[in-house]
């Protein structure tokens, strides 16, 4: 007997599910996802909540590829999940299928009524469905949760309909707040406003990324940091500046702050793409930590990047940002951490 804390991920590009999961049929949860944020997190809940009721599975049928960037024809920039990032916290909302092949020409051109019928009733063993009130899918987008619901009768299959899910800012009221959405969160992260990003995702915006050497320019000014260039070059960055962070290397998370920029101080204008670098705030016992993984956690801003007139400049200021973050993970030391 199929047992639901198992795991199917489907990935390649014509869609399949072994038969002991068919046989059973699933809910799934519809839709791009991208960043995975507290509106998505409610349309799963709402799958996971349906396959219970039901003693079925909850599965999500997504796509691993943007459909923008396959119209666009090429790599879509400013990406608030990578698809690994993607599945991971997608199985961490207790979905037990994770249906993700790329988009292609053939999903382009499938019906409204055929990615239902044949896709994701007859291929995928979809009993029900759960999409969020602005869902559109088929050719030329003909399918929306309108579609859905008229038409899930005729279609033998259950469908619910997940409405906005909006975070009340302080002196708004509920029916004036804007939904959540991708575009809000990267409107954020441009303006470095990290924290307000955490909020509409319901977690701290990561970058995960591999260490490689520097010019060792911070362990001159009595601060060395592990500079980091992000795995997925589609991935989002926010604005340059300084931030309180996170760091995930070496087997373990370590208070942190964060620079993303290019150090104009040191290095004078270049023109380079930022990058990170993280200074560690407990004592880091490698030396020379390259080529490996890290992972960056962003949960306030500190400064943007600017230019300072002297290194000893730079070094004072750098000094005060490290006492302020030293102050906020002291105040936050609960729970903060993974």
């Amino acid at each position: 007997m199929m047992q639901w804390n198992e795991t199917y991920i489907g990935l390649d590009e014509s869609p399949h599910l072994p038969e002991c999961w068919k046989a059973t049929g699933g809910v799934y949860a519809l839709g791009v996802f991208d960043g995975v944020h507290l509106g998505h997190q409610a349309v799963f809940k709402e799958a996971v909540q349906i396959a219970d009721s039901l003693g079925t599975w909850a599965g999500v049928f997504s796509f691993s590829t943007h459909p923008k960037a396959y119209f666009n024809a090429k790599p879509l920039k400013n990406l608030l999940a990578t698809p690994e990032e993607k599945q991971s916290l997608c199985l961490s909302f207790g979905l037990s299928v994770l249906i993700m092949p790329p988009f292609n020409e053939t999903f382009r051109n499938m019906t409204a009524h055929d990615f239902i019928d044949v896709l994701m009733k007859k291929t995928l063993g979809a009993v029900h469905l759960v999409v969020g009130h602005d869902f559109h899918f088929g050719f030329q987008r003909q399918g929306n949760a309108q579609w859905l619901l008229e038409n899930a009768e005729a279609l033998g299959i259950g469908v619910s309909v997940v409405e906005p899910f909006s975070q009340v800012e302080e002196g708004v009221s509920p029916e004036e707040s804007l939904p959540i959405s991708s575009t809000w969160i990267r409107h954020c992260l441009a303006k470095g406003q990290v924290q307000e990003a955490h909020r509409l995702m319901g977690r701290p915006y990561s970058i995960l990324g591999t260490t490689f050497a520097g010019q060792q320019k911070g362990r001159l000014l009595g601060f060395p940091t592990l500079n980091i260039r992000p795995t997925h070059p589609q991935k989002m960055i926010p604005k340059t500046g300084v931030y309180i962070t996170a760091t995930l290397t070496a087997g373990r998370w370590w208070q942190s702050i964060t620079h993303i920029g290019t150090a104009p101080t040191v290095h004078g204008e270049v023109d380079t793409p930022p990058w990170l670098e993280s200074h560690l705030l407990e004592a880091f016992p490698h030396a020379d930590w390259v080529e490996e993984s890290a992972t960056v956690l962003f949960y306030e801003v500190i400064r943007p990047e600017i230019r300072f007139e002297s290194l000893e400049a730079l070094r004072h200021q750098i000094q005060s940002d490290v006492d302020l973050a030293r102050r906020w993970h002291n105040a936050h030391s609960s729970g903060v951490l993974a």
